[in-house]
């Protein structure tokens, strides 16, 4: 059986080259992706040695406060047994470099014998507002010596604040793993740059090498002594406890590129398993004639195993050298990314292997399976007679179409019941069953439903006649083609109308309880005069602006800000009316406590002028002030000013945003405060990236399921090599013949299409709707028409595609020669 499994090896070549392919490209997708992570795991420890070179011991001061964290110091450095000591402190801020935003760490510059940077130029800071910035990082932005940063800064409550000028007077080679700009600052600077974090206190190595327990045994006595309680780490045990916390996350992220990994593969085993479906089928009398030389039924099915194993081996044996290819040239270009250090490149463990070596030959065995399976149906005297078609038993056909309504119409219920009750645990396992059902139904209804195409062509179109008669004739191939496509348009569709959704669906809850995109107010709560709310008018990225004016009122023992409006302000609003009813005030939340509750009488006084409100349970947009209707604020201060600015911005992305609130504030002195807008443009590029991310990963499926039909399509050409000359002889032309495939493309690709949008809308709906409803989210219902009509379209022409290589070898063939082969 050895010669004869070898010969049917060789002469299935070109066929099976689509299932090799198949299984090649999933199995390089693991292997590139082990690879990297084992990549990004051994450059993480190199540059997490690199940051600690120096540091013998680190004191955990995540949760000192201040005085803990002077106390701890203030021993360390008088204690005997104790090297040099530094706290490890950090604040963030934002700076503007040519129009641009950047977010930047700073951290105050540690002792000498404490820091693993090496200066490349110039000098550390050794005056206020002076700074050493990353040289990589001076390349990036066109940074030089003796430039200057301007950073933004934070106050207690939230708003942007002008900060130090910082002179660059050094730069230095970085390390570590920071994925920010990072720059050097004395401590007294630091506390300028915004709230300050202080993580770790590192104590410096002994200079002879020596005991690092020893080491953190004086840490740990001289923390006893100042009465602070932290936990103490040698350099070894804080490299891993970094390496495990950065890992993590990484690990999460292979774990979700995998799950994507396994969609690939259960293509890859739909086309394994329509190969060789056919492959039986074009060697009935050859597997008819091996029984009637006596081979039995179990070496047949080994027969057909052995070479599904050989293809398994060999597919892998090319995917994991190409995605260890793959995983060398991400590291390679890996440097290029802005924020990643160049990772080191992979090596080939023997476990990256066997991984991809085992995932390969497994899922080929598993795929051919059933049809070697039916390998051994084959009787010895199939050998005397020509193969008919078979359509399926209508037992098994009844009793499949049973079992898939049953998982389709419980899975729908169970969705129904998860969007009722909210609870996405319910709506992941309902999907999976709806699906699984719709994949039986499937394997049913596709052959029937694309040959009912025909019917719908005015005139019966010859060539999409004869297409959808080549579905009917072959069920089973035509279905698991579609299958396939289905898969990938299904996950695609529900990715996108879940983004769609949950976009939609979160902003409209933004722009109801923070309906204003921006803020505009002066210094210590003064009058804006004229001339400035004209040129908030007319920023760029400004739709329109309104003056609100207000006045500082008393409210019990305090003073608080109260703001008029009327129905102009409707225009800068992207909520409903912002005005109170009359009588009324709306407080902002972040008043609420110095106020009554809601319902109760409010006074107000302005001089000699009283006025009592109603307060209710709507809430200022400006969360630091109350709102009035503008006749109530008139009646409290007749010449009460513009205080405020309110702003709709037209549809900007977050760095736009920053850049017009820099721009505001350079040019007017104002404060402009983006938050809302802000709010919604980062849960845009969030979903936006996301989704970017998820559609880049199916690629890999959807690539293999093209091969699929192109598969598929190869196939009946080589087995319909009779019929085909027949119908030349016949007077189709070659034209007539290409468009025959093109045709039967299309139709498969048109109903994958219709299905997997229909249903991965559902899913998409169903998830969002569960999950918002969770959250106590209103679902906004609207679905992304252009990009759904973008899928439909993109199947289409991958269908086309896939159909150009088999419709130019079946127009080549010439009548009388494949005549005389059939």
């Amino acid at each position: 059986m050895r010669t004869v499994l070898m010969s049917t090896f060789r002469s299935g070549g070109a066929r099976l080259l689509a299932a090799g392919l198949a299984i090649a490209i999933s199995v390089g997708f693991v292997v590139a992706t082990l690879a990297t992570m084992d990549s990004f795991q051994s450059s993480m420890r190199t540059q997490l040695a690199g940051e600690y070179a120096g540091v013998g011991a680190v004191v955990d001061s995540r949760d000192f406060d201040d005085d803990e964290v002077g106390r701890a110091l203030s021993a360390l450095q008088e204690h005997g047994g104790v090297g040099s000591a530094g706290a490890h402190s950090t604040s963030f801020f934002q700076t503007q470099i040519e129009g641009r935003q950047y977010s930047a760490m700073a951290r105050n510059l540690p002792n000498a014998d404490l820091r693993a940077e090496e200066l490349a130029a110039g000098r550390w800071p050794t005056e206020r507002h002076e700074t050493a910035v990353d040289d990589a990082t001076a390349r990036d932005l066109g940074l030089a010596m003796g430039d200057t940063l301007t950073p933004t800064v934070y106050d207690d409550a939230g708003r942007e604040q002008p900060g130090p000028h910082l002179e660059i007077t050094g730069l230095y080679t970085g390390v570590g793993v920071s994925p920010l700009p990072t720059v050097f600052v004395l401590p007294e600077d630091l506390d300028e740059l915004g709230q300050v974090s202080t993580t770790e206190i590192r104590i410096a190595a002994p200079l002879d090498g020596g005991d690092h327990e020893a080491l953190e045994a004086s840490v740990s006595a001289a923390l006893e002594q100042a009465g602070v309680d932290g936990s103490v780490l040698t350099q070894q045990e804080i490299v891993d406890r970094e390496m495990e916390r950065f890992f993590g996350d990484a690990a999460m992220l292979a774990v979700i590129v995998l799950g994507f990994t396994v969609i690939a593969l259960l293509v890859a085993a739909l086309v394994i398993m329509n190969t060789f479906d056919v492959l039986i089928a074009q060697r009935t009398r050859q597997l008819a004639l091996l029984r009637c030389l006596g081979s039995t039924s179990g070496q047949v099915r080994w027969l057909v195993l052995g070479e599904g194993a050989l293809v398994g081996v060999v597919a892998s044996l090319l995917g994991t050298a190409g995605g260890f290819g793959l995983g060398h040239l991400i590291a390679s270009d890996s440097g290029s990314v802005p924020g990643l250090a160049a990772l080191d490149p992979p090596a080939l463990h023997w476990w990256i292997v066997v991984v991809g070596m085992v995932l390969g030959v497994a899922v080929t065995l598993i795929s051919v399976s059933l049809p070697a399976r039916k390998a051994t149906r084959t009787s010895p005297l199939m050998a005397m007679r020509p193969l008919e078609a078979v359509a399926p038993a209508p037992r098994s056909r009844m009793w499949t179409t049973m079992l898939g309504t049953a998982l389709f119409v419980g899975g729908i219920a169970g969705m129904v019941a998860a969007v009722m009750a909210a609870r996405m645990v319910i709506a992941i396992p309902a999907a999976a069953v709806t699906a699984i059902g719709l994949i039986v139904l499937l394997r049913v209804m596709a052959a029937p439903v694309i040959a009912g195409l025909a019917g719908i062509v005015p005139g019966g179109w010859l060539p999409f006649r004869l297409a959808a008669l080549n579905s009917r004739r072959h069920p089973g191939r035509t279905a698991t083609t579609t299958i396939g496509m289905v898969i990938g348009v299904t996950i695609v569709t529900t990715m996108m109308v879940g983004a769609a959704l949950a976009q939609g669906s979160i902003t409209r809850e933004i722009n109801a309880q923070r309906p204003i995109d921006m803020f505009v107010t002066g210094e210590q709560q003064r009058a804006l005069d004229p001339t400035e709310v004209a040129a908030v008018s007319g920023a760029e990225g400004v739709v329109h602006a309104e003056a609100v004016p207000g006045t500082l009122a008393r409210v019990g023992d305090e003073e608080m800000l109260v703001l008029g409006v009327d129905e102009s302000v409707g225009q800068a609003s992207r909520g409903d009316d912002p005005v109170p009813a009359v009588g009324t005030a709306a407080v902002g939340d972040e008043l609420t406590d110095a106020v009554s509750a809601p319902g109760a009488p409010l006074t107000l006084s302005v001089a000699d002028r009283q006025v009592t409100v109603e307060t209710t349970t709507a809430e200022s947009p400006w969360p630091g002030s109350i709102l009035v209707p503008m006749d109530t604020l008139r009646e409290l201060d007749p010449g009460a000013g513009t205080m405020q600015i309110w702003a709709q911005v037209a549809n900007l992305s977050s760095a736009q945003l920053q850049t017009l609130a820099s721009t505001i504030t350079g040019d007017t002195g104002l404060q402009a405060e983006v938050g809302p807008a802000m709010e919604r443009a980062m849960i845009e590029e969030i979903i936006t990236t996301m989704l970017g991310i998820v559609l880049a990963l199916l690629a890999v499926a959807i690539v293999i399921s093209v091969i699929g039909v192109a598969n598929t399509l190869s196939l009946s050409v080589i087995e319909r090599t009779r019929e085909s000359s027949l119908l030349r002889a016949l007077g189709l032309t070659r034209g007539q013949m290409r468009m025959m495939l093109a045709c039967e493309a299309a139709q498969m690709t048109v109903v994958a299409a219709g299905t997997g949008i229909i249903a991965g809308t559902g899913f998409g709906a169903v998830g969002i709707a569960a999950l918002l409803g969770e959250m106590d989210v209103p679902l906004a219902f609207g679905l992304p028409w252009l990009q759904l009509l973008l899928v439909v379209g993109a199947a289409l022409l991958a269908g086309l595609l896939a159909s150009v290589l088999p419709a130019r070898r079946a127009a080549r063939l010439s009548p009388t020669v494949g005549l005389a082969a059939g």
